[in-house]
Formats: structure tokens, C-alpha cells, sequence
């Protein structure tokens, strides 16, 4: 092992919200670290694709394990080992695995077609960076969104269009793209934020603490059928917020249909829903 890098979960981790949600059970120790770089030092029986004395990076995704990547030796699956990097160092190359797919994940979950605007928040941290240059790559138009500072480097990374945090985040992209962008990969978690930047009819998506994307799928009212954005069009909320939720919705079946937020900003229970379980309750007496 020559590189590890330090994430989010690392920090769920140490902070033992790892089991307070239920990701893992109850144990003396933890290992740390999801990613690395390093060489291979043996392979077990029948492996194949990679070879002794290789330069790789890989992930260690598990959390209910005693040793994780910060550690002198990992043993993972072939499968999740890629060749490193040409040309970077091990710390450079431990940095690249979680965040360059968690953003190569994003993108797939979105489907944009070449051509198409994508906004990406917090463009100039680890997963937002990766987005940008993977979505000039799949010919989108990328506009990027972090501090004024970090324009000069994200336009050399391909962005086409800048959006500054001190300015209203929608009403910029609006102006620049009329109507909104395609797609949003919500980076930097702004939410609604980001989604009400996406034009209607857009697809917007934002990752979680375990690195993986999440689609922000919208539906109309169950009640009154009423299309989303209409005065009684409701939006599912996003599972990636699971943290703001009460800890007995630690169940992620318990995400869909029973909390959504309506387009003035208002969160509450979800009309029909609450109006069933009231029925529920009723019949229960």
C-alpha cells in the first residue's frame, strides 16, 4: 500500500453513524479507508488480469470490516483493482478511484445525450472535478458551479459556462441556458438549490455518503394527479438526504412516498399518504 485516500465514509466511520443508521452491525473495530494506490504484492488461486509487482488503484468498499485501505497491505477482489494512472504518484492515484466513479455513476444514472447541459455543483471538489471532465468527454455542455476563484481552472478542465456560489444558483443557469439545464449532478448537496435549476422535465441527481448517485425522481400528486411544478405538484425527495430525517427512517423502503416537498419549499407529508395512514389509524379504533 503506497496511498489511501480520506473520505466521507471515514468520517461515518469514526463518528459511529455506521451503525446509529444501520450500515453495519456492532463491533470492536473498524477499518478505515474505501480507496488506494499501491502494488500487488500476491495473488491468490486462479486469478487472472493482473500480475505481480503491478501498479494499481482500487476500492475497499466494505464498512463492516476490521481493516479497510489505511493499512500497510489490503486484500480486496481482482475485480476491484484498474491499472494506475501513467504519470501520477501513489498519493495523486489514491485519490481518483471513489470520487471518479462515484461521478462515472452519476452520469450513467442522468443519461444525458451528447449536446445537453449539465450542471455540476461544487465543481472544483473531488467528485464535482471528475464530473466535469467526464461530461466534456460524453460531449455535454458543462457549467460548472464553486467559488470565484476556481473559474480559471475549471474552464481548463472544460467547462464551458462558470456559475460563482455568491450569485442565486437557478436564476444564473436560467440565464444562461434559457429554461434551465438538462441535468444537475448536485455535488456540493444544495438540493432544491440545484434541482430548481434543472429545466422541467430534467433529470437531477446527487450522491450519498456512500459515494453512490441517487436520482431525484419527480411524480405528480397521488391525490390529484396534478403535473409536478403545477400549484399541487409534488417532487419525491432524494434518499441522500437521509441524515436530515428522523432516525426511525433509517429503512431505506420507508424513503419514497412518505415525505416529498411541493414546489413553494414547504416540507411536509405527502397529502394522500398522510390521508391513508389517518384512515388506517381510524380503522384501527
Amino acid at each position: 500500500m503506497e496511498g489511501a485516500g480520506v473520505n466521507i465514509a471515514d468520517v461515518i466511520v469514526r463518528t459511529g453513524m455506521n451503525v446509529q443508521y444501520g450500515a453495519t452491525s456492532e463491533r470492536e473495530q473498524y477499518g478505515l479507508g474505501s480507496e488506494f494506490a499501491g502494488t500487488v504484492d500476491e495473488l491468490g488461486a486462479g486469478v487472472t488480469g493482473v500480475s505481480v509487482g503491478d501498479a494499481v488503484i482500487g476500492t475497499q468498499e466494505r464498512l463492516d470490516t476490521a481493516l479497510g485501505s489505511q493499512a500497510e497491505l489490503v486484500v480486496v477482489d481482482s475485480w476491484a483493482l484498474a491499472p494506475a494512472p501513467v504519470g501520477s504518484t501513489s498519493i495523486e492515484a489514491a485519490g481518483l478511484p471513489l470520487p471518479g466513479i462515484t461521478a462515472l455513476q452519476a452520469l450513467d444514472t442522468l443519461a444525458l445525450e451528447p449536446g445537453q447541459t449539465l450542471l455540476v455543483t461544487g465543481a472544483a471538489g473531488g467528485v464535482g472535478g471528475y464530473a466535469v471532465e467526464l461530461g466534456v468527454l460524453r460531449g455535454l455542455r458543462v457549467i460548472a458551479h464553486a467559488a470565484a476563484a476556481e473559474e480559471d481552472r475549471l474552464r481548463s478542465m472544460g467547462a464551458e459556462l462558470f456559475v460563482p456560489r455568491d450569485v442565486h444558483l437557478a436564476d444564473t443557469v436560467r440565464d444562461l441556458v434559457p429554461g434551465g439545464a438538462d441535468g444537475a449532478l448536485d455535488a456540493a448537496n444544495l438540493v432544491t438549490a440545484a434541482d430548481d435549476a434543472v429545466r422541467h422535465g430534467g433529470r437531477s441527481g446527487r450522491t450519498t455518503s456512500r459515494g453512490t448517485a441517487t436520482q431525484a425522481a419527480c411524480r405528480p400528486c397521488p391525490r390529484s394527479r396534478a403535473p409536478v411544478g403545477s400549484p399541487c405538484g409534488w417532487r419525491r425527495r432524494s434518499p441522500s438526504t437521509m441524515l436530515r430525517r428522523p432516525m426511525s427512517w433509517s429503512s431505506p423502503a420507508a424513503w419514497p412516498d412518505e415525505w416529498c416537498w411541493c414546489p413553494e419549499r414547504r416540507q411536509r407529508p405527502c397529502p394522500a399518504t398522510a390521508a391513508t395512514a389517518s384512515r388506517a389509524a381510524a380503522g384501527s379504533r
